[in-house]
């Protein structure tokens, strides 16, 4: 993507940038116009080819909260349910809308077979076209002349539905440009246009889900959440009850299948967030749901539910505002992609300025890669300012970017992720681990590794080199695997006494052979990756992948259907620091056979010189 500027920006009269990947971080000095840049973007005075202004999401530390948070929640659906009920069902006088317009699309298709020739499903899929490329929150247009298929749906369908000015309350009088602001139009067209249906095809799912797209989830509105879907449960199986004869418990359950609850949901998003953290204590809490509540026609209207936050170890209740600035953060990332769980909409372009001013250091590494697999694996492009060093250790090369400005131009250049950390840190959190790593220089070799994997290859060192081996274990929050490429880069310029193995699990390859490709004629660095097992069922990521699945099985999970028939066994990652523990306490010959060419690599490490420094 690259930033264009459509107008000048308050200090910005210029903009000249290199085209940047779907994940880029912009440092550079206060003032360097980082802020203004994102700024510009979000009010539309610069944009990225093919995003929208209204596609653009915008937040930095005071402002970290889905925008449109009033209308989620039960309003949301109240509005969406309310059109769905007059757009489908008719009166005794008055047709429902959704049958005139079967009765209009009817009328087109036959005088378009007859004129050309051609069959309905040609007629439609053009139509279809047409509705793909309507912008969000748009009414269906009156265009064409007066005898086209879209001037008389809008003449006989959508116009009706537009709210007239005397039904319009004040707050509505002036359209918000990124809501449906309860006209039941927009609602519709949107459906259509999620759905990509024509305006006959629709059902009330597509309405209801249309309705959820404006909305977004933040703090207590989740209580909110999850009281609306135990009520909208109640009304669907109360209809059903009411006209079949099938017992009020089978229905919900028939409704929860159809419609997963927002709490499992929930609960699947906080898990993906800590696997793709790989921080099993991120979030040690569950979200209480009203699945034991029993509504009833006496109480449903009146239902209301507050979640609470339960320490999933020690099983004390608090609520989100108890969280920590850096938790919040965090948390704001996780409700977002709640969020698009649920249906609602993703943004295109994520701008996110210095959210990691608050973070400590061992969540920089989770905040960087829940961007990733959150939001640009799923096609959202992020643009996210920084000052912070270790967030520049968790990046790769290509995604980091300097911001500077002379006079009223504002230059976005890529920059070395060595000159990036010496301007945000001046080199001395990389020189001080580098440091005291460099100060173990009592062993012929000394193995550094990343976080916890050092309880593991202490084992492992304590069974095949009793003696001149030593790993490294003193910074476990500050060697992950990009920080591991920064400490070898140092490393190789210096000349330690030991030699240094530097150890990846298999997710690291490409930090591995990067750093071998950087390093100089005789440094006293050896980068090694441990080679991924494509046989493992069980874990296929971290250090455990190296393990067979009989010595994993204690530590696995098993994932069933709703039939109760396993379809996987998988490693369970809260329990990832136990494994470890394992291993270093009762590890065996036996749990490392697949080891055996980190121990090829580190013996010919330890294979004495000859007297004209060659190895023997």
């Amino acid at each position: 993507m690259k930033i264009e500027l459509t107008q000048p920006y308050q200090a910005i009269s210029e903009v000249d940038t290199s085209e940047l990947p779907d994940f880029a971080v912009l440092i550079g000095r206060n003032g360097a116009g980082k802020s203004q840049l994102l700024e510009a973007l979000k009010v539309g005075h610069a944009q990225v080819a093919g995003v929208q202004t209204h596609q653009i999401e915008l937040f930095d530390m005071a402002s970290f909260r889905s925008p449109n948070s009033a209308v989620a929640g039960r309003a949301a659906n109240q509005f969406a349910r309310t059109t769905a009920d007059a757009y489908l069902t008719g009166t005794s006088t008055d047709p429902a809308p959704v049958e005139i317009a079967a009765e209009v699309f009817g009328q087109f298709a036959e005088t378009t077979r007859e004129v050309t020739n051609t069959d309905n499903e040609g007629f439609a899929a053009n139509l279809r076209d047409t509705i793909s490329q309507l912008p969000d929150f748009a009414v269906f247009p009156q265009t064409g002349a007066a005898d086209s298929y879209q001037h008389t749906i809008y003449a006989r369908v959508i116009g009706p539905l537009i709210p007239s000015p005397n039904t319009r309350n004040r707050r509505q009088s002036q359209p918000a440009p990124n809501s449906c602001n309860g006209n039941p139009a927009i609602l519709i067209t949107l459906a259509m246009k999620l759905a990509q249906k024509l305006p006959h095809e629709l059902d009330r799912d597509d309405i209801m889900r249309a309705g959820q797209y404006e909305g977004s989830i933040i703090s207590n509105v989740v209580s909110e959440v999850f009281a609306t879907y135990k009520v909208d449960q109640f009304i669907w199986a109360h209809k059903r009850v009411e006209t079949e004869s099938i017992p009020f418990a089978t229905i919900l359950a028939e409704y929860r299948r159809k419609y997963p609850p927002p709490w499992d949901i929930l609960r699947d998003v906080l898990s993906s967030m800590r696997t793709a953290a790989g921080d099993d204590g991120l979030f040690n809490f569950e979200f209480s749901d009203p699945e034991q509540h029993k509504l009833h026609m006496g109480n449903y209207e009146q239902f209301q539910f507050q979640t609470q936050m339960t320490n999933r170890t020690s099983g004390a209740q608090y609520n989100l505002d108890t969280l920590s600035s850096g938790e919040k953060v965090l948390m704001a990332l996780c409700l977002s992609s709640f969020n698009q769980r649920l249906g609602r909409r993703r943004p295109k372009l994520l701008l996110l300025d210095e959210l990691d001013a608050v973070l400590h250091p061992s969540m920089v590494s989770a905040l960087v890669t829940t961007l990733k697999e959150l939001y640009v694996a799923h096609g959202t492009k992020v643009i996210f300012t920084s000052h912070s060093p270790m967030t520049v250790a968790a990046l790769a090369e290509t995604e980091i970017f300097r911001v500077v400005r002379t006079d009223g131009r504002v230059r976005v250049r890529p920059t070395t992720k060595i000159d990036a950390i010496d301007e945000l840190s001046e080199g001395i959190a990389t020189v001080d681990a580098g440091l005291r790593i460099a100060a173990y220089d009592d062993a012929q070799v000394t193995i550094l590794t990343e976080g916890h994997n050092a309880r593991h290859l202490k084992r492992w060192v304590e069974l095949n080199f009793p003696k001149g081996v030593h790993v490294f274990d003193q910074l476990a929050d500050h060697t992950n695997k990009s920080q591991l490429l920064a400490y070898g880069r140092l490393l190789a310029s210096m000349d330690p006494v030991s030699h240094f193995v530097i150890v990846w699990d298999c997710d690291a390859a490409h930090e591995a052979h990067t750093l071998q490709t950087d390093l100089r004629e005789n440094a006293k660095v050896t980068p090694f990756a441990l080679r991924r097992r494509s046989e493992n069922k069980i874990a296929r990521r971290g250090i455990e992948n190296n393990y067979d699945d009989s010595v994993l099985q204690p530590y696995a999970i098993t994932k069933t259907d709703s039939r109760g028939r396993v379809l996987a066994r998988e490693f369970d990652n809260s329990r990832k620091t136990e494994f470890a523990d394992h291993v270093r306490q009762c590890g065996t010959g036996d749990y490392f056979v697949h080891f055996e060419e980190l121990r090829e690599v580190v013996g010919r490490v330890l294979l004495p010189r000859t007297a004209n420094g060659d190895r023997r």
